[in-house]
């Protein structure tokens, strides 16, 4: 070999490949100290973004997994609370039913009404004092809360938890009363109710048309509405009240036939009806229809089917009336029919009323003319002109609701703007009479109401006048139904008990379909965790794929940098020595 004195090739040469060795030496025990093959972007860039992304996305998932539970725990603590509320539910209806027994006093029934408002209030407090993380669950403001299901913007679950407070749940219920009783005649001829006119009932499961036949009783109507059930979520149930006087104040003999069956002789007084009452009671099990004394010295009548009820006066007795009562017994319908026993107007027919209820709101629509003769028409005792404008309120006595009517002008225009633009719509319109006096005439259901202007004093509305009974007439007209809430039930009276009854069973549902709907959306979040953790080990592993180091290699690795680290500083010490031997030539 030359030796040749120049730069040291030889020894930059072995500085060259140790200073790599010692890079690849350095980066294996980066490797094996971090665990991790992707220390920075240099390691590799592709490699270190999606890694990256990785991260974010388990970290999303396993915070999302956290949230899923946090879920679970606020449904699982709703089921709880609604658990108390469905025990205290089936006591109010158990108690119902007893207050519907015949053999309670009213005394008896006050008794049970302390129970019902007891639990009454047990049911308002535990609405209002639930909680989950200091947030109320079931006092109605738990609105569209959501959790958050996944790692992404949207993947979200939203909850909503109605309020249960006694006020806020219970029967939606639409009673239709009919008509009066049939006018009298020789013979108990049909109460023509209907005009084969449809029924639309729209509940809370769909729409279904149900075909009303002429002559349809009450309970037949109800037979029609409950065939389509399950297709609306309304049920219905039909009575048929009445009352039986004299109008003689003296006592007087009567008999009657009732359906077809007759009763035998009995008197009627002005101090007793007793004795009419035993004599209607001795053929119920004929008739179907028992009876009893009312505070008024009348017999009430009552049919729990809602059959039609014929009245034949089969005596000598000329002072005997026939008043067609409401679903509950409380209520007239129409003007009483007077019977005679001679020029053949001796006989009349009573069809029932039915109620319909659901858990949810409802609409009932009979085809044809509203039927009945109750509507609440008012006229103002000033002229349309002197009414004025402004402010005006109107009191619905039936509810105590006061409305208030922003009335820009003194026509009959501005003023069914106004009832238009408030509560009111479809419950009362305006019109202007013959002597220009202001007319506002409510729907057969609404009851009376009066009127204020807007200095607060009571405007003079006449009384409630008769309504036009219409061609079309049947058990319905265009309605909706009313909330009759838990806080609301009486069972001072067997009616109030029945009502309690149907008002406990929607009261029940409703919270039976919240707790179903609460163990849906707790399943769901169920198997969402399962889902998420699942994806959450898979995207780990695959990120472990691009950045975990092997430490079988990379120990290898380790080895082979630290052997190759010796060779280098072995060689470079020798190279280095070159030089030497050309300065010994020189000595």
């Amino acid at each position: 070999m030359s030796l040749v004195i120049n730069t040291n090739i030889a020894s930059i040469t072995a500085q060259r490949a140790l200073e790599a060795t010692g890079d690849e030496l350095e980066t294996a025990m980066e490797r094996l100290a971090t665990g991790s093959k992707i220390n920075s972007s240099k390691d590799d860039a592709a490699g270190l973004a999606i890694g990256q992304r990785m991260t974010a996305q388990v970290k999303g998932l396993n915070m999302a997994v956290k949230n899923a539970g946090d879920g679970m725990a606020m449904t699982r603590t709703v089921e709880s609370a609604l658990n108390t509320i469905s025990d205290m539910l089936q006591r109010v209806r158990e108690l119902a039913v007893q207050a519907g027994n015949g053999t309670n006093s009213s005394r008896d029934r006050s008794f049970l009404q302390q129970e019902i408002n007891q639990l009454t209030q047990e049911i308002n407090r535990v609405s209002a004092a639930s909680q989950f993380n200091g947030e109320k669950i079931l006092d109605g403001t738990f609105v569209n809360k959501t959790i958050q299901l996944g790692m992404e913007e949207g993947e979200r679950l939203s909850i909503s938890v109605p309020s249960i407070a006694a006020d806020q749940i219970g029967a939606y219920t639409y009673t239709g009363n009919g008509v009066a009783a049939a006018a009298a005649a020789a013979t108990p001829a049909a109460n023509v109710l209907t005009a084969a006119e449809d029924l639309t009932v729209v509940g809370p499961l769909g729409t279904a048309v149900t075909t009303a036949a002429a002559a349809d009783s009450a309970k037949q109507t109800v037979n029609r509405i409950n065939a389509v059930s399950s297709q609306t979520g309304v049920s219905a149930t039909a009575q048929t009240y009445l009352q039986l006087a004299s109008t003689n104040g003296n006592e007087e003999s009567y008999a009657i036939k009732i359906n077809g069956v007759s009763s035998g002789n009995f008197t009627i007084s002005s101090a007793s009806v007793q004795d009419a009452v035993r004599a209607i009671n001795s053929v119920a099990g004929a008739t179907g229809v028992t009876a009893t004394s009312t505070a008024d010295g009348k017999v009430l009548m009552f049919d729990n089917d809602g059959d039609d009820i014929t009245i034949e006066n089969d005596a000598t007795g000329t002072s005997l009336t026939v008043q067609k009562m409401d679903f509950a017994g409380t209520e007239t319908v129409g003007t009483a029919v007077a019977l005679a026993t001679t020029g053949g107007n001796d006989a009349t027919r009573v069809s029932g009323a039915i109620k319909a209820v659901s858990s949810d709101p409802f609409t009932i629509t009979q085809a044809g003319t509203d039927s009945t003769n109750t509507a609440a028409v008012k006229t103002t005792t000033d002229t349309a002109a002197n009414v004025g404008q402004g402010n005006f309120t109107i009191t619905l006595a039936n509810t105590g609701e006061v409305v208030t009517l922003a009335v820009g002008g003194t026509t009959a225009a501005a003023w069914q703007t106004a009832i238009d633009a408030s509560s009111l719509v479809g419950q009362i319109t305006a019109a202007i009479d013959g002597n220009n006096k202001l007319v506002l005439t409510g729907t057969t259901t609404l009851g009376d109401f009066t009127l204020t202007d807007p200095a607060g004093n009571a405007e003079g509305l006449a009384a409630n006048t008769a309504g036009t009974e219409g061609t079309g007439r049947g058990y319905f007209v265009t309605g909706t139904a009313a909330l009759s809430k838990v806080s609301d039930i009486s069972v001072a009276t067997q009616a109030g008990a029945g009502l309690a009854i149907s008002v406990a069973d929607a009261a029940l549902d409703t919270v039976a379909r919240m707790r179903a709907n609460l163990g849906a959306i707790d399943n769901r979040l169920s198997y969402t965790m399962d889902n998420l953790i699942n994806v959450s080990e898979k995207t780990e592993a695959a990120r472990s794929r691009i950045e975990d180091a092997d430490f079988a290699l990379e120990s290898a690795r380790l080895a082979k940098a630290q052997v190759l680290q010796q060779a280098g500083t072995s060689m470079l010490g020798q190279a280095n020595q070159m030089t030497q031997m050309v300065l010994d030539l020189l000595r």
